[in-house]
């Protein structure tokens, strides 16, 4: 799975593939990048649960295509008042996130 950036985006994804007629069971990874679905073959296939990923907002990588760079994609411009945040926070054991641009 590709454009997952939390444990929501599994959710979502968990609840598009759920909503899929024929599917017993869905369960995503966040931290693999993965899905596993129980489903009955003669209600559903492969297309129909990529769909339903896709429709959800997110992508489908195969298995045998080489999985994308996650730290060269989700790399930002380092920005001063972001690091500074970062810090303090850091400081008060709490993780900062930096904006989305």
């Amino acid at each position: 799975l590709t454009g997952m950036t939390c444990a929501a985006c599994a959710a979502a994804i968990e609840r598009n593939l759920k909503s899929v007629g024929g599917v017993r069971k869905a369960t995503v990874n966040f931290a693999a990048e993965t899905a596993s679905v129980q489903y009955d073959d003669g209600a559903v296939g492969r297309e129909a649960l990529e769909k339903a990923i896709v429709n959800a907002g997110y992508g489908v990588r195969r298995g045998d295509e080489p999985a994308p760079d996650r730290w060269r994609c989700e790399r930002r411009p380092a920005d001063p008042r972001i690091s500074a945040l970062q810090r303090h926070a850091s400081a008060v054991g709490r993780c900062a996130v930096s904006p989305m641009r």
